[in-house]
Order: structure tokens, then C-alpha cells, then sequence
């Protein structure tokens, strides 16, 4: 479903305002996130005359003809930024279900005429929930201050949806804001578990320390309170901070650490250096082992590569032997996706390679180990999975060629930097702990704003 949204969502294009509206159109959007009245005030501030149309009667002509016109993409980029503005404005909101209705997405456009229709906040939470699927962090943080403000400040649901969005966009000190009231008198769990972690993210300890009796009292939030420790055992760490903050929130090693790669192609030696440093970590580990699991053909690629590195065994994950410890070696998160759907991930303690993590994917389990952060990256698997069988390249052979490949280029594996960096916290790294499939945490892509962008 995730792909299917984010796929969808992602096609749009831009739908930039028109630039003399675009301050008054955002002011009153403003507004009306806090509720019906203030969308009802709207009109009184817009000019007399019929002559001269608002900003938003402007847009909603464009979106018209851009439908009118067949192009979906650009009616989809303006409706989408005229709801981040006006999320409650009932013109809007029709708009969209028009638009999505045309897309063929007749359940999301069901969803915009429920909570047009709808005298509670209940339609908007459902549509905000959705687009937080979709990674519309912005949007879906729109559509649930419009729910909060139907529903009332202390609707619990409607408060995490608002804070997951916030946190999504990274931006933690905006959350703590929205949940500082609540301290000594959290009745939400989740609630209280957003706001320590956020705290955490922000740097902010004197927030964490107000509520870690609160933590420390829930057995459901011991996952925090490890993460606690991590950040009080070890402070920022100004050269790898990607590093830092995933290793405070997950107990994760982030292998490569120096950037957020996005939309470009990783090559064999990048991805070499990614399988150098996991040979370290295993290396501190030795009971991980050297059978190298896999769950798809592309994952197999990896796991033939990595079993060559630590001179290991590359298995499929349905020749595990239940209750063994083993590392499995996943490319993405949809080859992740694919590991927790197998009968196998239920059968005792992992270890988890994932070799390119998407940092704005939810709630798929955290790897142990993650090779790099990247959006939309291009990797080289070509022919592993062509639909012609006389098309496709064995995965065997494919990893003999990159590795070859990597072999002769020249780059530094930077694993004499990351060896000290793991050993002093092996500890704390959830590589050595004996995670069971329903201790592992979930990714909750809650990245600090300075590494969003």
C-alpha cells in the first residue's frame, strides 16, 4: 500500500500559487487549521468587488482547467498546496475529491467527502493518518490541527497525529510546543513516548528529565529509556551526527554516515565500502555467524557479496535454522517488507543488514546495521529480477561482478574510522542484543529538520 500512495502522491507536480495570493492564501490557512470560525472569517476579509476573485478562487479555476486539460499532474500539486493552506475550506476540499476521483483513487476521494460532510474531526484524522502513509508529513500535520480543532486540544489521536507529522518534518522543538501542557498528566502512552523521544531528538534533557519518572514507570516505554541512556552515555558527535542520533534512537549503527543520498546511482565501491564496515561490526559480533541469510533474489546479490567478505555461507532465510541466530542482508525497505512477511523473521533473533534505508519510511522494523540513508536511489541490480527468465542475471554471478568491479577502483573503506566507533559502543548496539521479532522496534522516520534537508 505504502508504494502504491507514495508513488501515487509523489507524481504530482508542483502546483506553485500564484505569486500576489500566496501570503494571504498561507495566512488563511493558518487560520484555519484552528478551526471552522476561522475559515467562516475568511470571506469577510476578501475584496468587495466580484470583479477582482480571491487568491483561491484563482486556484480553483486553475485547478479546473488543468483537469479540463487532462493534466492531473499539476491539478494535483495545486490542490494538494491549497489544502496545506486552507485544509477546512469546503471549496477545497470538494476540489479534491474531484481531482483524486479523475486519479482513480475513489477510497481517498470518499475520504475527502466524509470529512467534508462531517460535523467531528473524525473524516479529517482519517485523511490526515493517510497522508502521513504517504509521507505528506506537511499536509497530513495540516489535515490533523483541522481535526484538533473540531475535536477539541485535548483529543489524544488527533494530538499524536499532529506530533508524528511534526516529527516527520523533523521538527521536534515545534512537538515538545504542542505537548509541553501535558507533562505530569499524560493520558496517552504514545503521547508521553513522542514527547521524551522528541526531547531526546531536540537535545532538549531538561524536557526528559520532567517526564523519565513517567517513562521509567511505563514497562511498555523501556525502549525510550534505553535510548536515554545511549544519549546520556554519549554526547553529540559533531563529525558523524546522522550516526549519533540513529545509534541514540534505535541502538542502530549507521555504516556510512556522510550524507542522505538522493536520487542518485550508488556504485559498486560506495557500495563496497558499505560491506567493509558491516564486515567490522561482524567482526566485533562473532555470534552473528557466517551464514549470510537472504529473502529475494536482489537481497540474495548482497548476501553472496557480503558471505564473500567475512568468508561465510549465503543461505535463503527458509534454511534457517529456527532459533539460530543469523544475519539476514535486506537491499531496501521493500526487501524488508519482504523479510517480515516470511515465516522464517518469526522464528528467534535476527540480525539485520539493510543495506540503503529510506529515512522517510515508517513503521517497517530498524536494522541493526544500515549500510546508508537514501531516497530514491538507483542501485545496481539490473536483470536480477527481468520478467524473461532468458533476461536474467543470476544473482551469483551479478555479485562476483561487483565485487570485481569494486575491487578495482580505488576509495577508502573507512573502516579503520568506523571500528573504534563500534567497539566503544558495542554495549549499547542492538547488534549484540538478542532482539526477538516482537522487541524490534519500529523506524518511526523522525529525523532532526538540520538532516532532512
Amino acid at each position: 500500500m505504502w508504494e502504491r500512495l507514495k508513488s501515487f502522491w509523489g507524481s504530482r507536480a508542483p502546483g506553485d500559487l500564484d505569486e500576489a495570493g500566496e501570503a494571504d492564501e498561507r495566512s488563511a490557512g493558518e487560520a484555519g487549521g484552528a478551526g471552522e470560525a476561522a475559515v467562516a472569517e475568511a470571506p469577510a476579509r476578501a475584496p468587495a468587488r466580484e470583479a477582482a476573485p480571491s487568491p483561491a478562487t484563482s486556484e480553483l479555476r486553475a485547478i479546473d482547467e488543468a483537469l479540463a486539460a487532462g493534466d492531473l499532474g499539476l491539478a494535483l500539486g495545486r490542490v494538494r498546496d491549497l489544502l496545506v493552506a486552507m485544509p477546512t475550506a469546503p471549496d477545497v476540499m470538494d476540489r479534491a475529491a474531484r481531482v483524486l476521483e479523475t486519479a482513480g483513487e475513489g477510497e481517498l476521494a470518499h475520504q475527502f467527502r466524509v470529512a467534508r460532510g462531517g460535523r467531528d474531526g473524525a473524516g479529517y484524522l482519517t485523511l490526515a493518518r493517510s497522508f502521513l502513509v504517504m509521507d505528506d508529513a506537511e499536509l497530513a500535520a495540516a489535515l490533523a490541527r483541522a481535526a484538533l480543532g473540531r475535536s477539541g486540544p485535548d483529543d489524544a489521536a488527533a494530538l499524536g497525529v499532529v506530533a508524528d507529522a511534526l516529527a516527520r518534518q523533523g521538527e521536534h522543538d515545534e512537538v515538545l510546543g504542542l505537548l509541553e501542557r501535558l507533562e505530569g498528566r499524560f493520558s496517552d502512552a504514545a503521547l508521553l513516548d513522542r514527547y521524551a523521544v522528541s526531547a531526546l531528538l531536540a537535545g532538549d534533557r531538561a524536557r526528559y528529565d520532567r517526564v523519565a519518572a513517567a517513562v521509567a514507570a511505563d514497562p511498555d516505554a523501556a525502549w525510550v529509556a534505553r535510548a536515554a541512556a545511549r544519549a546520556g552515555a554519549f554526547g553529540p558527535d559533531e563529525d558523524r551526527p546522522l550516526r549519533h542520533t540513529l545509534f541514540v534512537q534505535y541502538g542502530a549503527a549507521l555504516l556510512d554516515a556522510d550524507e542522505i543520498v538522493r536520487g542518485a546511482p550508488l556504485g559498486p565501491a560506495r557500495l563496497m565500502r558499505v560491506l567493509d564496515r558491516a564486515r567490522v561490526a561482524c567482526e566485533l559480533v562473532p555470534s552473528v555467524g557466517d551464514r549470510i541469510a537472504y529473502v529475494s533474489p536482489r537481497g540474495e546479490v548482497f548476501a553472496r557479496w557480503m558471505a564473500g567478505a567475512v568468508d561465510g555461507t549465503a543461505v535463503p532465510m527458509s534454511a534457517r535454522i529456527p532459533g539460530a541466530r543469523v544475519l539476514v542482508v535486506v537491499v531496501d525497505d521493500d526487501d524488508m517488507a519482504t523479510l517480515v512477511g516470511h515465516r522464517a523473521f518469526h522464528e528467534g533473533p535476527l540480525v539485520i543488514l539493510q543495506v540503503v534505508k529510506d529515512p522517510r519510511r515508517a513503521e517497517l522494523p530498524a536494522p541493526d546495521l544500515i549500510g546508508l540513508l537514501g531516497e530514491d536511489v538507483v542501485l545496481p541490480l539490473e536483470g536480477v529480477e527481468a520478467e524473461r527468465a532468458a533476461e536474467r542475471v543470476p544473482p551469483s554471478l551479478l555479485a562476483a561482478e561487483l565485487a570485481r568491479a569494486a575491487s578495482g577502483a580505488e576509495y577508502d573503506s573507512g573502516a579503520a574510522e568506523v571500528g573504534p566507533w563500534l567497539e566503544e559502543r558495542l554495549t549499547m548496539l542492538s547488534l549484540v542484543e538478542a532482539i526477538g521479532p516482537d522487541e524490534r522496534l519500529a523506524w518511526l522516520a523522525d529525523l532532526p529538520s538540520w538532516l532532512r534537508k
